[in-house]
Parts: structure tokens; sequence; C-alpha cells
């Protein structure tokens, strides 16, 4: 009867395990499930930024938007800063249909393309670079292309931004990121960069920049650049 019994005893014994191992099953099974919901929306996450909207009537919010599509010839750049201009004080009062913000500096984040983690200030005129007036050097008078990124495109008040490669401006290390967006209003230092750094021809090609704005510090006073 012992041995009887401890067959018995051995026999319930086993029983509750593959009871308990169904639900470890089950578990284990509902992880690939859950891990792949997880990716999916750190995907959208990743797809998604913050960026400032200017709705006008001195309105603006910070609004999780889609990433802006990259096009050809164009690298995403990581916005570190963006200087405030007076103009863009129009935008406050009227609102823009697009991103605002043309005073930025960022860095390129682009894996696998040559100026992936470049240190780049933007110069905002989009051109084509093959026309007589690019080639002549005034670039801000693109005959193929009419366009300045912060006013008919995405501009830098958000985390992302697309920018032509040719609007890439590569800034020294040894100049501070809040300093960096104050090269885009020093006409002698934003052409010599441009001649050094953004010729793609023999001849170089002359970027003028933007006339002077007027930053607003912290404490709220105004000074001309």
């Amino acid at each position: 009867m012992g041995v009887a019994d401890g067959g018995r005893h051995a026999h319930r014994a086993a029983a509750p395990r593959p009871r308990h191992s169904r639900p470890t099953l089950a578990r284990r099974g509902a992880h690939p499930r859950r891990r792949q919901g997880m990716t999916k929306m750190t995907d959208r996450l990743n797809s998604r930024m913050r960026a400032s909207v200017f709705h006008g009537d001195r309105r603006i919010t910070i609004e999780t938007q889609d990433m802006p599509p990259v096009g050809e010839g164009e690298v995403l750049v990581r916005v570190l800063r963006t200087a405030l201009c007076g103009s863009d004080f129009k935008l406050w009062h009227k609102g823009a249909e697009f991103t605002a913000g043309h005073e930025i500096f960022g860095v390129v984040e682009q894996p696998g393309h040559h100026r992936h983690g470049q240190r780049c200030a933007i110069y905002i005129p989009v051109h084509c670079g093959d026309c007589d007036a690019c080639r002549a050097g005034d670039t801000q008078m693109c005959l193929q292309v009419s366009s300045l990124i912060g006013w008919n495109r995405p501009g830098g008040y958000a985390e992302y931004v697309p920018v032509p490669e040719n609007c890439l401006l590569p800034v020294p290390d040894d100049i501070e990121d809040d300093l960096s967006p104050l090269l885009l209003d020093t006409p002698t230092i934003s052409r010599t960069t441009s001649r050094r750094c953004c010729s793609t021809r023999s001849a170089p090609r002359r970027m003028p920049c933007a006339s002077p704005c007027h930053w607003f510090l912290p404490t709220g006073r105004r000074r001309s650049s």
C-alpha cells in the first residue's frame, strides 16, 4: 500500500506541474507580442517631435508633430539652438503656416551620411547651386528655387529640421553652442565660412547673410547685433 500510495502521491505531485507550466508558457508567449508592441510604440515616438506652433494673436504652443520628411539631397538636423529674430514677431502676431525659426544651429543626425554628427549653422535660402545666379555667388537670388527655411518650409523652433546639404555651414568645435547662431548675423564670418566650407566647385560661392536681427536676452533687454 505504501508503494501504491507512493505511486498515487507521486502522480498527484506531478499533476500540478502541467497546470503551473501552462500559464508560464502563456506568459512567455505574450512577451514577444508586448515587445513587438513596445517596438512599434518606440518607432512612433521616434517619428514624432516637439515643435512650436505660431497661431497668431500672440499665441504660441508647443505641440507634438510628425517628423518632417527628408528629401533628396537633404539631411536631418537635430536643433540645438535657434535664436529669436525680430522678424519672428510678425509671425507671433499673424501666425505661421510652417514651423518658424531661421537662426538655426544643430547637429546632423543622418547615420551613414558623411556629415553625420557635424555641428552646423543653417543658411536659410534654399538654392540649386547650378543656375547663373548661384554660380555668380548670389545664392539668395537662385533662379530655380524660391524658399527660405523657417518661412515657407519648416524651421528651427522644433527638435528636428530637414536641411539641404548645401545649406549646412560647419561650425568649429571651439565655438560654443550658445554663440553659434550669431555666426548667421555676422556678415564677414558668414561669407568666409560659406566660401571655405560650402563651395562644391572650384570657384568660391558667396552666400550673403540676412540683415542683422535684434537679439532678445533672458533679462528682457534688447540689443542690436
